[in-house]
């Protein structure tokens, strides 16, 4: 054990200017030229609106919060309490764990982030045993965070946390980059207290972590693609969910984004020596659209983001220090970043290059021993996946591996298709993709940040740079460039951001000539409050605020359309909560969101068979299809009519033929009862219907009794007909 030595404040380094290849005049010509021609193509395109801006700050809307009989105040600090309780274990895991190899630290920022990611790293590993062995408990997963935060809470008494250099007098343009970052950070809370309607969140980033709670261990989810990705990330959130609901999931995964600026101001005192460049690069990439959204949904890129950064964190400082440690963690947190997406690769390679490019302590036995110990945290799910599909990389690399027969390989074709989301034609479409990424010109990347097209070619002109900035320069690189071969699914390119942003601050602050680093840092604060702007303008359209403020019930919110939330499903979910047995197995027909359900769910994602067709093809008659639901548990239905409709207009989920739609009739007819149904309107307008059925026993089914309409067949399966 370490001695409880009293910590010093360690000594910022000094600052020093920068030169780039070009003289300062030229260098004032390029930026005014290349910057108009960026403000020109990027701000009439994504203007914001002042009418938007009154709608959104119309404090009447708003008022509802302040009335403390509704409680929302109340819950909203419970949440807030948990998910501070649950970072608390996280910190003092990974504190205890650190301990043993007596690293110094630099500050109490820098501890606090590597402890806490750390800790994060071992919780996740934690909830992923405890499913392993089946003991998926709110006792034990309660039981296990206490244990920890005690320890820690102990520790903390005995040994104080490192301190923290008093930050530099903040000039009064920084202080708006200061509070315009505040002010972005509670946008992106108030997003993260409203309930969940990410899609890909209600399929699998929480649906998943939800079936495995109701199953008290990890078990196959056999119809959902989703479910065999790594899913590092989803124990953590299975850990919220335990500890309350989805919104401290959601909570986590918003203090995950937090702690990525808390760590860009750590990295930037300990290289920079300021406190200030920091608060400008957390503005820069916090502000981005994208990284604003990502932070108040439940999501795979903002803790894939923080473990990324820590990781080229810990390298520098190894490289920089020379202690082994921040070589091992460096490998560890590339290691979960790879555990929570496959994308993870991408920051694998990007350290590792940047580690070869430094050519500072770099052997062979510290590759392999940094490849082993990133290896260690993504077998996990390797082994998992090998185990349920015979494919360690499931869905990947399936010309490799042989498929089993729960999987049709034209929909993981379809699958792989839409996450690379677009392809380019040749060249010289792809060295345009930066443009027609800034400008909103690929889908799904409208309103990304045009600072970094803006300011990075001029990071390349630093002359002699930093070894820590030519290391940021080839990390962002190399994850810009594998990125940018494989997909342009702009999320997926958040690892580089972090380092990306500390570049542009680096070089805004890098020169002495104050009139060009005052026009850089008016424009990137100027470029990130529109960002802002569209940030919070999204998170207003989609309504979740509206919960969140106390004005609208969650169990309404939840059972209407919104954008981004298509055909509201949750008030056959709440029926089904509410009202069936404990046992009660459900199948989902038409919709692929089972989260929200507390009941045994079947389920398929629109790239996997769908259980209703194939059950259906393989029984010989309608008792056969009885016989064969009531084998996997199944004794309601649930359908989403309006969903299901979409879903097989695009993906032809129902692909019965003759044969098995016929037998399926004959099933519905003889076994089908309806329990419930809510219809949603629009101005008076039909928008959709759920439906919850009950699947009759044999004793009830020889009764009289009515038979539903069969809105599958008849109104489902015929749309993508056009009838």
């Amino acid at each position: 054990m370490r001695k409880n030595k009293k910590k010093e404040t360690a000594i910022l380094p000094q600052k020093q200017g920068i030169s780039t290849y070009l003289p300062l005049p030229v260098l004032w010509l390029l930026t005014i030229v290349w910057g108009f021609v960026i403000f020109k193509n990027y701000y009439p395109a994504f203007r914001p609106s002042l009418d938007n801006i009154g709608s959104m700050f119309s404090p009447d809307q708003y008022v509802e919060i302040f009335n403390l009989s509704n409680l929302v105040v109340l819950n909203h600090l419970l949440n807030i309490i948990l998910a501070a309780f649950f970072f608390f274990s996280c910190f003092s895991l990974g504190r205890l764990i650190t301990q043993y190899f007596r690293p110094v630290w630099h500050s109490g920022f820098e501890e606090m982030v590597f402890c806490a990611g750390i800790g994060m790293c071992g919780v996740s590993l934690l909830i992923f045993l405890l499913g392993v062995f089946s003991a998926l408990y709110k006792s034990t997963v309660l039981f296990s965070l206490v244990i920890v935060a005690a320890l820690g809470f102990w520790d903390i008494k005995k040994h104080r946390i490192a301190g923290t250099p008093c930050p530099e007098k903040l000039p009064s343009l920084f202080f708006l980059a200061k509070y315009l970052l505040l002010f972005a950070l509670i946008a992106g809370l108030f997003a993260a207290l409203g309930p969940e309607i990410f899609y890909d969140s209600l399929v699998y980033h929480l649906a998943a972590p939800n079936y495995y709670k109701i199953m008290h261990g990890i078990k196959e989810m056999p119809y959902v693609l989703y479910s065999n990705l790594p899913l590092a990330h989803g124990m953590l959130f299975t850990a919220g969910l335990f500890l309350r609901n989805e919104v401290v999931a959601k909570l986590i995964n918003y203090c995950a984004c937090v702690l990525v600026c808390v760590s860009m101001v750590s990295f930037s005192l300990k290289y920079f020596g300021s406190m200030i460049q920091g608060i400008l690069a957390s503005l820069i990439f916090y502000a981005t659209t994208h990284v604003m959204l990502s932070s108040g949904a439940c999501g795979t890129e903002t803790i894939l983001t923080l473990f990324a950064f820590l990781s080229f964190y810990a390298l520098v400082n190894y490289l920089e220090d020379g202690k082994l440690f921040f070589l091992y963690i460096s490998g560890v947190l590339s290691g979960f970043a790879m555990a929570v997406k496959y994308t993870g690769i991408f920051v694998a390679v990007g350290v590792v290059i940047a580690y070869l490019v430094s050519k500072k302590k770099v052997t062979l036995k510290n590759i392999l021993l940094w490849g082993i110990i990133a290896s260690i945290p993504v077998m996990p799910w390797l082994i998992k996946n090998y185990i349920y599909k015979n494919n360690p990389v499931y869905p990947f690399m399936s010309s490799v591996f042989k498929p089993d027969n729960m999987t049709d390989p034209a929909k993981v074709k379809g699958f792989i298709s839409e996450t690379k989301q677009y392809s380019f034609s040749g060249f010289w479409e792809w060295a345009k993709h930066p443009w027609l990424i800034t400008m909103g010109r690929i889908p799904n990347s409208e309103n990304f940040s045009p600072l970094f097209l803006f300011i990075i070619p001029f990071v390349l002109l630093i002359k002699a740079p930093r070894n820590v900035i030519r290391l940021g320069i080839v990390y962002c690189f190399v994850v810009w460039l594998t990125w940018s071969l494989t997909t342009t699914m702009i999320r997926f390119i958040m690892p580089a951001l972090p380092v990306a942003a500390l570049l542009i601050a680096y070089f805004i602050f890098g020169f002495s000539d104050k009139n060009y680093k005052n026009l850089l840092s008016i424009i990137a604060i100027f470029f990130s409050a529109v960002n802002i702007y569209w940030g919070c303008w999204m998170f207003y359209v989609q309504g979740g605020w509206k919960v969140a403020a106390g004005s609208e019930k969650k169990e309404e919110f939840l059972s209407n359309t919104h954008p981004s939330y298509p055909y509201g499903y949750f008030a056959g979910i709440d029926y089904i909560n509410k009202n069936l047995p404990a046992g009660a197995g459900v199948l989902f027909a038409g919709e692929s969101r089972s989260f929200y359900l507390e009941r045994m769910p079947v389920v398929s994602s629109v790239f996997d068979l769908t259980p209703l067709v194939e059950i259906s093809a393989l029984s010989g008659n309608a008792d056969e299809i009885y016989k064969n639901l009531r084998r996997m548990g199944i004794t309601h239905i649930f359908l989403n009519l309006g969903e299901a409709v979409r879903l097989h207009r695009s993906y032809r989920m129902f692909y019965f033929d003759e044969k098995s739609a016929s037998k399926f009739r004959d099933f519905w007819d003889k076994y089908v009862v309806e329990v419930f149904h809510r219809d949603e309107t629009r101005s008076g307008t039909f928008l959709n219907r759920v439906v919850v059925y009950k699947i009759l026993e044999e004793k009830e089914a020889s009764m009289p009794h009515d038979s539903p309409e069969n809105f599958i067949l008849r109104y489902v399966v015929q749309s993508a007909l056009g009838k």
